[in-house]
């Protein structure tokens, strides 16, 4: 099946940004399943310096360098990708037993291993272990705790543009089961806090583009993910 992928941003800011660099995770991933048939990402104003790279995953990055005053930022990401079909997960193996043999590691394990530790926005403490818990029923296959943790938190989490940012700790997320923007809803590590205490590891489609510290207000942002797995950083890898 063949989509197209659109993805708009557009940051208004308060004052004139004089330097500004950006980071772009809106390139679609080559896979297996997965062919990108094309990509364009149209930015305005037009940066001086633009690099690309992939990450740490294997993931594309457009790093960009804006030198000219600006009061506004507009990125768009325009793609049409080809996805194959894909047999469905069978997911038979318990959580327990995934677990253990995390914990244990070595082999073809430490790959996943790497996704079981804190990170600068992802903290584990008791109150995820609480919230996961009634997902992660005594014997239950991984597949069906992982699918029933997601429909708990689509359904817990109310959307707010206002409410949080993407440097927001976990725990105030948390109490406020208000994610900030369909963006941050989309890569919020409260699945992978949760899912680090029984040890799953999280995969999540997601595009992104990531703005330095600075003063802004947000005048428009939309996007429209139909289901190609844009890119992925840290624990956000595609699906």
């Amino acid at each position: 099946m063949k989509y197209n992928v659109l993805h708009e941003t557009v940051y208004g800011y308060e004052s004139p940004v004089v330097l500004s660099q950006q980071l772009l995770h809106l390139t679609p991933r080559v896979l297996d399943f997965q062919t990108l048939l094309q990509h364009h990402i149209a930015i305005d104003p037009a940066p001086a310096e633009t690099r690309t790279r992939d990450d740490y995953f294997g993931n594309p990055v457009t790093q960009i360098l804006l030198a000219a005053p600006h009061g506004k930022l507009s990125v768009n990401a325009d793609s049409r990708v080809e996805v194959a079909p894909r047999p469905a997960p069978s997911g038979s193996e318990a959580w327990e037993e995934v677990r253990n043999r995390l914990r244990r590691g070595g082999g073809t394990q430490l790959d996943a291993v790497q996704f079981m530790f804190e990170s600068p926005h992802v903290e584990l403490f008791r109150d995820l272990a609480t919230y996961a818990e009634p997902s992660f029923a005594r014997g239950r296959n991984l597949l069906d705790a992982v699918l029933d943790l997601t429909r708990r938190i689509h359904g817990d989490f109310t959307f707010d543009p206002k409410a949080t940012s993407v440097s927001t700790p976990l725990r105030e997320v948390l109490g406020k089961r208000r994610p900030a923007s369909r963006g941050w809803s989309a890569r919020t590590p409260r699945t992978p806090g949760c899912r680090y205490i029984a040890a799953a590891q999280e995969r999540t489609r997601v595009g992104w583009t990531s703005t330095p510290p600075t003063t802004w207000s947000s005048e428009t942002g939309t996007s429209r993910w139909p289901g190609a797995a844009t890119s992925a950083t840290s624990r956000r890898c595609a699906a």
